[in-house]
């Protein structure tokens, strides 16, 4: 995993290394650091897997079509769009907060708060899993908005 390589690279081997093999679900992070000092911890997970609901926040340049000659893709601006986008701001407001708190504090101790972070990590109580976790990386398309001209909800026109 890239970031899982980043942060080695930041905070050292000995500490990724305590890391569990399988490592945590969003799920599980939120359910042991919401509340906490370390609330964001989960929400970060969510927007790293695009599942935050969001869809400011699970939207990608990856996914996305662009119109030849253009560098950035194109959004609709009809009024379903913008309604959604509007209910959905003050949620994005909150997870960027909590994301934003939890970098603002790691960064003034990498090393130091990341291994805080990691030995609470490791004591909350061991959640058992019973099958193999499998993991989503897109974003469920509930309150989609469309990027450009031709597409809609539900598939192309």
């Amino acid at each position: 995993m890239p970031l899982l390589d980043l942060v080695r690279r930041i905070v050292g081997e000995e500490i990724v290394n305590r890391i569990p093999k399988d490592g945590w679900t969003a799920e599980e992070l939120h359910r042991m650091t919401d509340g906490t000092k370390y609330d964001g911890v989960g929400a970060f997970a969510d927007w790293d897997c695009s599942s935050t609901g969001c869809v400011v926040l699970d939207s990608s340049y990856e996914n996305c079509d662009y119109e030849e000659g253009s560098g950035e893709p194109t959004f609709l601006w009809t009024k379903h769009n913008v309604d959604i986008l509007t209910e959905q701001w003050p949620r994005v407001q909150e997870i960027h907060g909590k994301i934003d708190r939890m970098v603002e504090w790691l960064e003034a101790d990498l090393i130091g708060h990341f291994r805080e972070l990691l030995d609470f990590l490791c004591k909350s109580k061991p959640i058992k899993h019973k099958k193999k976790r499998k993991r989503t990386y897109g974003a469920p398309f509930e309150h989609h908005c469309a990027f450009r001209p031709g597409y809609r909800r539900g598939g192309r026109r």
